[in-house]
């Protein structure tokens, strides 16, 4: 009587626990995807007129159709000037393109640039696949008259896109004011 009372709690316990387990589990899955719907690209510039400079800041989620969207709203913007210097910061976002998708958005930044061919142009990456993903970017036809350089630190682009020393601090500001804690 004892074995039977015994496996038959323990069937229900076995019962609660399957349920229990695949409850966490949706849970953990359904978090999961609404963590990705909501945050899954957060993007921002700042336009610098004094510094003659164009910040393109990206977080979460990347996808060809956001980083088209965003384009045309840097350039549609009244404050927008061609010959002014140019950092996409990517640092913290997670680029969901294939190389097909890299190489589209090279060819349609092409087709829709705006930019002068003498401004300057930097990539900010800290992983990786970003790099692979710039460096498919930059190397693209046509995107290569550009002379985008990839960089994975804030103060050497800045060096190179030869904005004055002092004016340092206020970009790395500018950059830290839009990353969404």
């Amino acid at each position: 009587m004892k074995s039977c009372w015994l496996r038959r709690n323990l069937f229900y316990i076995s019962l609660i626990f399957k349920s229990l387990t695949f409850i966490n589990f949706l849970i953990i899955f359904i978090s999961t995807k609404l963590n990705v719907f909501y945050m899954s690209s957060f993007n921002k510039y700042k336009i610098l007129k004094e510094q003659k400079l164009i910040i393109l800041f990206h977080q979460g989620n990347l996808s060809e159709k956001e980083f088209k969207f965003n384009r045309y709203k840097v350039i549609n913007d009244k404050d927008f000037n061609p010959s002014y210097n140019f950092i996409l910061d990517i640092r913290h976002s997670k680029i969901n393109m294939t190389i097909n998708d890299v190489i589209k958005f090279g060819l349609w930044s092409t087709k829709n640039r705006k930019l002068n061919k003498e401004s300057l142009r930097v990539i900010l990456t800290n992983t990786p696949s970003h790099v692979v993903f710039s460096t498919l970017f930059r190397d693209s036809k046509g995107v290569d008259i550009f002379g985008y350089n990839i960089f994975s630190s804030l103060r050497h682009s800045l060096n190179y896109l030869e904005v004055d020393k002092k004016d340092f601090n206020l970009v790395e500001g500018e950059i830290e004011k839009m990353i969404e804690k």
